[in-house]
Order: C-alpha cells, then sequence, then structure tokens
C-alpha cells in the first residue's frame, strides 16, 4: 500500500503508523524501524528493560547467523559492538535492525495434475487449509 501510487489509507499497517505517529511522532527513519524501536522503548518504560538486553537479543541472533552457511551476514558481534553501532531509530542501532532483503520464503503452487505429471509427488506439498486475518478493531481499541 502506498507504493507506486496505490492508496497508503487502504495498507494493512496505516493505523499502526497513524497510532504510532498520534504517539510518537513520525520521523525521517525506516518506518519499520520506527514501529520496533518505538515498541522497544515502550518495553523498556513499562519493563526497565534495558539497551544492552535488547543488544543481547542481537547479538545472539548474529552469533547464530555465523553457523548457518546460508545466513546473508555470518559475522558475529558482541554486544558492546550492537550498541556501538549507529543508530537506526532509537534504541535500535544497525545491527539490530533486518536489511530490506532479509527474510524470503517461495513456494511454487501447482495443481494435483501438474504434480503427477511431473512426478513430484515426493517432493510436494498438499496445503489442507488456509486462513488469513488482520488486526481487529479490537487491536486498536486502547489507542496505545
Amino acid at each position: 500500500g502506498g507504493s507506486g501510487g496505490g492508496d497508503f489509507a487502504a495498507s494493512p499497517v496505516a493505523r499502526h503508523y497513524g497510532i504510532m505517529a498520534a504517539a510518537h511522532g513520525f520521523v525521517n527513519a525506516p518506518p519499520t524501524a520506527q514501529i520496533f524501536g518505538n515498541a522497544a522503548r515502550e518495553h523498556m518504560e513499562r519493563y526497565g528493560t534495558t539497551p544492552a538486553q535488547l543488544a543481547a537479543v542481537g547479538a545472539k541472533n548474529h552469533r547464530h547467523s555465523a553457523h548457518n552457511p546460508y545466513a546473508q551476514f555470518q559475522d558475529p558481534y558482541t554486544v558492546e559492538e550492537v550498541l556501538a553501532a549507529r543508530t537506526v531509530h532509537a534504541p535500535l542501532t544497525k545491527l539490530q535492525c533486518s536489511p530490506t532483503s532479509d527474510g524470503a520464503a517461495a513456494a511454487v503452487v501447482v495443481s494435483e495434475r501438474f504434480v503427477e505429471a511431473h512426478d513430484l509427488g515426493e517432493r510436494a506439498v498438499e496445503i489442507a487449509a488456509q486462513a488469513m486475518t488482520t488486526d481487529t478493531d479490537a487491536s486498536f481499541a486502547s489507542g496505545t
């Protein structure tokens, strides 16, 4: 929503951005970093979470990626290095944010006839059910 001349107001995240902007403003930073950075700040205010505790999550994730030969980034970082990286949207630093190229999956959906015609039965995954939902009005009832 909103790209290529689309109607951003119709985007599933438009309400999230509106509530976030009302509570925290909307600044010149990546929108998703603002959502997660503001959520992190709210968590810090409510529960006393420290920037070092949040950085420990990023350090742990980078440590795990160092052991994954398919990971896009394989360098481990310490909590101190995560904290010292450039701030993207406080309290999040570059080493706590996913790049836009991170996280992908694909599925080729074909008919059962196609699977049989190409002898793919051993590799096929059958979709038994599907469901989808987005946020309900209750998600926004508190306004925070």
